[in-house]
């Protein structure tokens, strides 16, 4: 088993930088990420995920913005 961690970020079109904000530039803690169409968990305030006891082995993660 395994742990898998991230962030989901989206660029800032006016700066160039990566934000931790949705397209609606709305805080992105609704954001859904799901892992291998099951399993899911919702960003926090800077967009921060984790999935633990993840068997070893190819996963597919899929991104919703709420």
């Amino acid at each position: 088993m395994a742990d898998i961690y991230g962030q989901v970020i989206y660029p800032d079109a006016d700066s160039g930088y990566y934000i931790p904000l949705n397209v609606n530039n709305n805080a992105i803690t609704s954001t859904v990420v799901y892992l291998d169409g099951e399993k899911y968990d919702v960003t926090d305030l800077t967009g921060c995920f984790a999935f633990h006891n993840v068997p070893v082995g190819k996963h597919t993660l899929k991104v919703e913005d709420n």
